[in-house]
C-alpha cells in the first residue's frame, strides 16, 4: 500500500478523549495509509490491497518475466509489497537464487519512491547480520532500479500465527530474541527499521529467522544539543498501524527505541495469539496505542516473570521508560529462553551414562560468574535473572546434572557507550575468572580495564592509554599488549609495565605455557620471543612466491611446537593454517577463516574461528592438528575488524565465552583540517575507513587509501571534486601522489609479491620499478621536486625495517639504502629543501625522531627525547610535525643544519580516527593547516561485552 507522508498535531492530549482522537484519524486514514488500505490495514496476514491493486501487480509482473537484467534471469513472480513487486530470478554468473525488488510501474516516475529503494539497498549493505538478507547488488533499467537480494525461503510470521495461534513460551521468546538481534545489528549500523511486524519476519526452515523491508528504515542522525538520537522529521506519521510506537502515531521524531515498542508488540502476539492493540479500523488501533493498554490478562501463566516486566517497559506510552537498548531486551529473552530450554521439542537430554556437562565448571567459579556478569548486566530484572535462577515448570524441570547455556552481559565502564569500534578488544583468563578489555569511560581515553569474577566493578589499568590487543599470561597473573609501537607486558595485581620489543604488532599474540610468546609483529610473517623480552625469532615469512600476503593472528598448540595461524591471499579470502616449529611442514587446517582460538572444554579440545562475524567451533585433534569433526555456529554478530581480519572474541578452558557485539565493520573515519586555532572543520562529509592522506604540493589534490578488506588507493582532485581509483586487482600497501600531482607511487601485492608501481594519472599508464618480492613496502614520501622516493622496506621477516630512496631519472630508476643502521628506521619524510630526511627510529624503549642529511646520509641528529612517530616537514622547512601518542606535535628545525630551534609543542590533541600502524594518520597542507584522519562522529556504538557461560553445551 502507498505510504505517504502527513504533517499532523504533534501532542495528542489524552485528556481529549478516544472519540476526538479516532475522528481526526479517520478524517487522515485515506491521505496517510493510501488509497489501497483494506479495512483493516494493521492486520497483515494474507490481506488484499484490492482488485485494483492486484490488477496492477499482474501487468507489471508480466513486464519483468523473462528478462535477463545484468547477469540475473529473472524467472517467476514473488509477491507484491506495500512499496514494490518481488520476484525470483537466477544468478547466471554464479547459478544462485535470488530476490529482486521492483517498483511497481505507478511508483517509477516517484523520485522518494526511487529514493527508497536505493536508501534500502544502502541499509542493508551497511547491516552484516545472520538474521537480515543479505544485498547482492543493485541493476538499473529503463523502469527503475532493481534491488537484487538473498531469497529467503519459509514462511512469514504473520502467517504462522494467522495458521497456529500463541506459540509456545519457549518458541515465542527464542522468535524474538532473534529478531531483537538482527535489530540490534540495524541500531549498531546507523539505522533504525520503523516498519517491524509479523509480515516482516520470516520463518526459515533451519528455524532461523530474517528481518525484511528496510524500506521505511532511516539513518539515526544526533540534533544539535540533544544527548540521544533523533531519526526522521518531526510530524511524519510513517509505519504500519497495530505495531508503531506512540511517538510514531503522533508523527513525532524517532530514536531506536520505536523498534523496542514494536518488538514488544510481535512478542506480546506471538504470545498471546492476538494483537496488543486491536481495532476494527486504523483509527481504532491507534487509539489504542496512544491511550489503552495491552489485555496483559492474556499472557499465559508460564510466561517468566521478567519477560512480563520486559513487555510492559517495551509497550509504555512513555519512551523514556522503555529500554534504552534492543540489547537489553535481547539479553533478557535469552537468559529467560534458556531457562525454558529443556521443554522445547527436539531438546538432547544426556544419555545413560554421560558425564555430566557441569563437571567442568566447579560450583566457585559459576558464583563467580554470577557476580562479575550479574553486577554489570543492564537491567534489574536481567541481573535478578543472573543471580536468582527462576525454577522452570515442573514439567520442564532441568536434570540436575546439567547445567544450561547462559548468555549475560556486562555494560562498560560508567555505562558509556563505546564508539571507538576498532579500539575494542577483549581477553579472557584460562580459567575464565578474570578478564581484560579496551574502553573509554566517559570522556577519557580508551585504556585496558580489569574485571575480576570475584569482584563487583571493572578498574583501569593505570599508564595504558591507547593499549591494543590484550593477552593473557597462561597463570591469568600478566597481560601483554602493543602501545604506541611497542610490546609490554604487565602484572594485573600492580606494578609497573616492561617493554618487550619495539614491535608494530599486527594481529595480537598468544602466551604459551613454555613463557613463550608468539606474535604477528607485521603482515609477513609470525615471530616468538620470551616473556621477560629480547630479540624477535620469526618462525615463519611469506615467501614471495607463495602468493600469501600475510600471516597473522597466531595460536600456540598444547605441546608448545606447533602454531596456528590467518593466512591471507591479499585479496578477499583468508584461512587457518597449522604450522610446526621445528621442521616447517605446514598445512590448512579451515579454510574461509580467521581467528583461530583453542579452548579445552567438558566435551574436549575445540578450535573456534571467525567468519563473516559468526564465531564457529570444531572438536579439534591436537596430535594430527586438525579439525576432528563437524564446525557448529555458536554466536552471530561478533565484532570483526573487515580490514585487519580481528575478530573481538576469547575464550576459557572452562565454558566461557566472551565477544563484543556489532558484526563485521569497517573502521569509520572523517577527513577533517585543524587550524591554527585548533578548531576542526570538516574536509568532506564522507565517512570512510580512511588512512594516508597525502596533499600535492600545491593543495589541489590528495591521495587517500581507503582500509577495506583490500586497501584502495584513490586520488581526488579538490578543486573538481572528481576521484580516481589507482589499482583495481590487488591490494594497495601504501603510496602517495608526487607534489605535481601528476604521479602516484605506490606498494602493491601483485604477481606474487609487493613491488613498487609508478602510475602516470593523465593516461593512465603504470609502470613497476624494480622486481617483486619485498615482504614490507610502506610509508612512501616523494621529494619536493619529484626526482626521490623514499620509503620503508625489509628484506624477510627476519630483517629490522630501514630507510630506502628510489631515484628516478625518465624511464628508468635505481633503489639504495640510506644507512647501514641496524636499528629499524620508519616514515621517512624530505625536508623541502632536500637536504634532510626525517624519520622514526625505534627500539625496545619505543620510538624518536631523528633526521639525517641527503644524500650521503652521514649527519644524523635526534630531534626528539622521547616519543615520536610519522615526522612530516612545514612547506617552508622550518617546522617539523610528529606524532606523540593521541598528539600531533610540532618542534621547530634548521632546514640548514637540521638541528633543532625550540622545544616541542602540541598542535592538535584528540584521537586520530585509524589504526594502521604502518600508515600515516595526517597530511601538512601548504598554509600551515593539518588535515587528520579523525574518529567519524555519530557512528555505530556497542554499549556492553556479551558472554556465553557454557557454550560447548550448545554443540550437538
Amino acid at each position: 500500500m502507498p505510504l505517504l507522508s502527513k504533517t499532523v498535531p504533534s501532542q495528542l492530549e489524552a485528556e481529549s478523549g478516544d472519540q476526538e482522537v479516532a475522528h481526526w484519524l479517520e478524517e487522515t486514514q485515506e491521505q496517510v495509509f493510501g488509497e489501497d488500505t483494506p479495512p483493516r490495514a494493521h492486520d497483515d496476514r494474507g490481506g488484499s490491497s484490492g482488485k485494483r491493486s492486484m490488477r496492477g501487480a499482474e501487468v507489471d509482473a508480466q513486464s519483468f518475466l523473462g528478462r535477463q537484467i545484468g547477469s540475473y534471469e529473472i524467472t517467476r513472480f514473488l509477491a507484491r509489497g506495500g512499496m514494490g513487486l518481488v520476484f525470483v530470478g537466477r544468478d547466471t554468473r554464479l547459478g544462485r537464487q535470488v530476490a529482486i525488488k521492483a517498483l511497481p510501474s505507478a511508483l517509477i516516475r516517484d523520485p522518494e519512491s526511487r529514493a527508497r529503494l536505493v536508501r534500502e539497498a544502502k541499509i542493508l549493505a551497511t547491516v552484516s547480520h545472520p538474521g537480515v538478507a543479505t544485498v547482492y547488488g543493485m541493476e538499473t533499467t529503463a523502469e527503475g532500479e532493481l534491488l537484487i537480494m538473498e531469497l529467503v525461503e519459509g514462511r512469514t510470521l504473520s502467517d504462522r500465527l494467522a495458521r497456529e495461534g500463541a506459540l509456545p513460551v519457549a518458541e515465542a521468546l527464542d522468535i524474538c530474541a532473534q529478531i531483537a538481534s538482527a535489530v540490534e545489528a540495524a541500531h549498531r549500523a546507523g539505522v533504525i527499521h520503523r516498519d517491524l511486524k509479523p509480515s516482516n519476519v520470516m520463518l526459515t526452515p533451519n528455524g532461523k529467522i530474517k528481518v525484511l523491508d528496510f524500506g521505511l528504515a532511516r539513518e539515526i542522525r544526533r540534533t544539535s544539543g540533544s544527548d540521544g538520537p533523533s531519526l526522521t522529521s518531526a510530524h511524519v506519521l510513517v509505519g504500519t498501524p497495530g505495531y508503531m510506537s506512540p511517538e510514531q502515531a503522533r508523527g513525532a521524531k524517532l530514536d531506536e527505541r520505536t523498534d523496542v515498542f514494536a518488538i514488544g508488540a510481535i512478542l506480546f502476539e506471538c504470545l498471546t495469539g492476538a494483537e496488543a492493540f486491536p481495532g476494527a479500523t486504523v483509527a481504532d488501533v491507534l487509539v489504542a496505542i496512544l491511550l489503552q493498554e495491552p489485555d496483559w490478562s492474556a499472557l499465559p501463566g508460564d510466561v517468566p516473570e521478567p519477560v512480563r516486566s520486559l513487555l510492559e517497559r517495551c509497550l509504555s506510552k512513555d519512551v523514556e521508560a522503555r529500554p534504552r537498548d534492543v540489547g537489553e531486551v535481547r539479553s533478557v529473552l535469552e537468559q529467560s529462553r534458556s531457562l525454558l530450554e529443556p521443554s522445547r521439542p527436539g531438546k538432547r537430554r544426556p544419555q545413560s551414562g554421560a558425564r555430566p556437562l557441569s563437571a567442568a565448571r566447579p560450583f566457585r567459579s559459576r558464583l563467580y560468574a554470577a557476580a562479575f556478569f550479574g553486577a554489570g548486566a543492564v537491567t534489574a530484572a536481567a541481573a535478578t535473572l543472573a543471580l536468582r535462577p527462576r525454577p522452570a515448570p515442573a514439567s520442564a524441570a532441568v536434570p540436575a546434572q546439567e547445567t544450561p547455556v547462559r548468555r549475560l552481559s556486562i555494560a562498560y565502564p560508567g555505562g558509556t557507550p563505546q564508539r571507538e569500534l576498532m579500539r575494542l578488544y577483549v581477553a579472557i583468563s584460562r580459567d575464565g575468572r578474570r578478564v581484560v578489555f579496551t574502553a573509554a569511560k566517559d570522556a577519557g581515553p580508551v585504556m585496558l580495564w580489569q574485571r575480576n569474577l570475584d569482584e563487583l566493578e571493572a578498574r583501569p589499568l593505570p599508564d595504558t592509554e591507547g593499549a591494543r590487543t590484550p593477552f593473557l599470561s597462561p597463570d591469568g597473573q600478566w597481560v601483554a599488549y602493543l602501545e604506541d609501537g611497542t610490546l609490554k607486558k604487565r602484572r594485573l595485581g600492580g606494578g609497573s609495565a616492561f617493554n618487550l620489543a619495539a614491535h608494530p604488532a599486527f594481529g595480537g599474540g598468544a602466551w604459551g605455557s613454555d613463557g613463550v610468546l608468539s606474535i604477528s609483529p607485521t603482515w609477513i610473517g609470525v615471530a616468538r620471543l620470551p616473556e621477560h623480552g629480547g630479540a624477535l625469532q620469526y618462525v615463519n615469512q611469506r615467501a614471495a612466491e607463495s602468493g600469501e600476503a600475510a600471516y597473522l593472528l597466531p595460536e600456540v598448540l598444547p605441546d608448545n611446537r606447533a602454531l596456528l595461524y590467518t593466512v591471507w591471499n591479499g585479496k578477499e579470502d583468508t584461512r587457518i593454517d597449522a604450522f610446526d616449529v621445528a621442521t616447517g611442514e605446514r598445512h590448512v587446517v579451515v579454510e574461509s577463516g580467521s581467528n583461530g582460538r583453542l579452548a579445552r572444554s567438558s566435551r574436549g579440545l575445540h578450535l573456534l574461528w571467525e567468519r563473516k562475524g559468526t564465531i564457529y567451533a570444531a572438536r579439534f585433534d591436537a596430535e594430527r592438528r586438525r579439525l576432528d569433526g563437524p564446525e557448529h555456529a555458536v554466536v552471530d554478530g561478533v565484532l570483526t575488524d573487515a580490514a585487519e581480519f580481528v575478530s573481538r572474541f576469547a575464550v576459557s578452558d572452562e565454558g566461557t565465552l566472551v565477544y563484543i557485539p556489532g558484526g563485521v565493520v569497517h573502521e569509520e573515519a572523517r577527513l577533517e583540517w585543524i587550524g591554527a586555532d585548533g578548531h576542526p572543520t570538516h574536509a568532506t562529509e564522507e565517512r570512510q575507513p580512511f588512512a594516508e592522506p597525502h596533499l600535492s604540493a600545491d593543495g589541489k589534490k590528495l591521495s587517500v587509501i581507503v582500509r577495506r578488506r583490500v586497501y584502495v588507493a584513490y586520488v581526488h582532485d579538490l578543486e573538481h571534486g572528481t576521484s580516481e581509483r589507482i589499482s583495481f586487482d590487488a591490494d594497495v600497501s601504501s603510496g602517495a601522489i608526487s607534489p605535481d600531482g601528476e604521479q602516484y607511487i605506490y606498494g602493491s601485492h601483485r604477481d606474487g609479491g609487493h613491488g613498487v608501481w609508478l602510475k602516470t594519472l593523465r593516461d593512465g599508464v603504470e609502470r613497476r620499478l624494480g622486481d617483486p618480492g619485498a615482504p614490507f613496502l610502506h610509508q612512501f614520501a616523494w621529494s619536493a621536486d619529484g626526482s626521490h622516493v623514499a620509503f620503508t622496506r625489509s628484506d624477510s621477516a627476519r630483517s629490522a625495517h630501514h630507510i630506502w630512496v628510489l631515484s628516478l631519472d625518465g624511464a628508468s630508476s635505481r633503489e639504495r639504502r640510506l644507512t647501514d643502521s641496524s636499528a629499524t628506521e620508519i616514515f621517512p619524510t624530505f625536508s623541502p629543501n632536500g637536504k634532510w630526511i626525517a624519520y622514526a627510529e625505534g627500539d625496545e624503549d619505543g620510538h624518536r625522531i631523528y633526521v639525517r642529511s641527503f644524500p650521503d646520509g652521514g649527519v644524523k641528529r635526534q630531534i626528539t627525547a622521547q616519543g615520536g612517530t610519522e615526522p612530516l616537514w612545514s612547506a617552508d622547512g622550518k617546522t617539523l610535525y610528529y606524532r606523540s601518542g593521541a598528539e600531533i606535535r610540532a618542534v621547530g628545525v634548521s632546514a640548514e643544519d637540521g638541528k633543532t630551534t625550540g622545544g616541542p609543542r602540541v598542535v592538535h590533541a584528540g584521537r586520530l580516527g585509524q589504526l594502521d600502524g604502518d600508515l600515516r594518520s595526517y597530511a601538512v597542507g601548504r598554509d600551515g593547516r593539518i588535515l587528520v584522519v579523525a574518529p567519524a562522529e555519530d557512528g555505530p556504538k556497542v554499549t556492553q561485552i556479551n558472554a556465553v557461560l557454557g557454550w560447548d553445551r550448545a554443540l550437538p
